[in-house]
């Protein structure tokens, strides 16, 4: 357990240390008007390496206190439970608290203090999960199932090669009128509770709203902890991607007698690369400019938590059946319609489970 913990705390250092490099790696721009900008040797050590590397220890410093808490619970049976499990609960606990922080200081909460919060929120979530051993308490542990590393290892390594390779349309590319509006919603929550527009603001007022807010609140802590620039309105996909990963596993492991191996949960990957490529460059109104930020960050947590929806549900976990629901509910006007759908599906085929009261 110690070990995890201090594995998820490093992993988390790089963002915290030098959360600079997603800026300067941004303010090279003009390097997306040269003939090869998805490969510029002299700039290649830190537009393609460090910077990725920064962003995603990012994911991992923000996705590290779910991980620990799920050990606590039910969610963390299997690898890839444990992963859209810990998704959640970051998303259901440090998106209040930030707020309710920054409501009680008056300003923004940013930068180093950011980092230096969810990294305290780490340690206490460690701390819980130490407590309960110490009392004899039943933690499960995830990462010592078979195939677990195979699982672990690339939901960390797959999004940093999408980061790397597409480094110039991340890190450079203006936003889309849809990215846009992601963006300037998410700046909203460093001076307000929940990100709603005045009314008065015209058309941008329709988005989001109760059913599209959730999205919002990631994207809100990449710009407080690496700035207010394009690069942290489209790490969250990355974020996302790993949580979609793990949910499919927890749907295909159901009922399983025997664990997949190692090679199939690597060749899942190959599913979401083509999927990563359509939400990278077709996924918009306009065929040459679609954006990560929106609609690819938010359809993939769609996803992802209705994945998260469907195992807890055919495992008969009545309250995380529940608070997938209610995630879905408020990431997309379609989360409602998925529930609905897989629910019509799990009724015509799927004998009843008996509810699990306890998480």
């Amino acid at each position: 357990m110690l070990r995890l913990a201090a594995c998820l705390l490093a992993a988390s250092l790089p963002a915290a240390l030098d959360p600079g490099a997603v800026a300067r790696a941004s303010s090279l721009w003009p390097l997306a008007q040269t003939a090869h900008p998805y490969w510029v040797p002299r700039h290649a050590l830190l537009v393609n390496l460090w910077a990725p590397l920064v962003s995603l220890s990012g994911c991992v410093m923000v996705l590290a206190p779910g991980l620990l808490l799920a050990l606590l619970t039910r969610g963390a049976d299997g690898a890839g439970r444990w992963l859209v499990t810990g998704l959640g609960l970051s998303l259901a606990g440090l998106s209040p608290l930030v707020e309710l922080l920054e409501a009680a200081r008056g300003r923004p909460l940013a930068g180093p203090e950011f980092a230096g919060l969810v990294l305290a929120c780490q340690l206490l979530a460690a701390g819980a999960v130490l407590g309960k051993l110490r009392q004899g308490g039943v933690v499960r542990w995830p990462p010592g199932e078979p195939g677990a590393a195979a699982s672990l290892a690339s939901a960390a390594v797959v999004p940093f090669l999408v980061l790397a390779v597409l480094a110039p349309k991340v890190f450079w590319e203006s936003l889309s009128d849809d990215g846009a509006h992601a963006f300037e919603a998410a700046r909203l929550l460093l001076w307000q509770p929940l990100p709603f527009w005045a009314p008065d603001a015209g058309a941008v007022a329709s988005y989001p709203g109760m059913k599209t807010l959730l999205t919002r609140f990631p994207t809100a802590w990449f710009i407080r902890l690496f700035g207010e620039y394009e690069a942290s309105a489209r790490v969250p996909y990355l974020l996302f991607l790993a949580g979609l990963y793990g949910g499919l596993l927890g749907v295909v492991q159901v009922g399983r007698q025997e664990p997949l191996r190692p090679l199939a949960r690597w060749l899942i990957w190959l599913g979401f690369a083509s999927y990563t490529v359509a939400m990278a460059y077709s996924a918009a109104y306009n065929p040459y400019h679609a954006d990560l930020a929106l609609p690819g960050a938010e359809d993939t947590l769609l996803v992802a938590l209705l994945f998260g929806f469907a195992a807890a549900y055919l495992r008969g976990e009545t309250p995380w059946v529940v608070f997938y629901a209610v995630l879905a509910f408020t990431t997309s006007p379609a989360g409602l319609i998925g529930v609905g759908m897989l629910l019509a599906g799990f009724l015509l085929t799927v004998r009843p489970v008996a509810p699990r009261p306890a998480l």
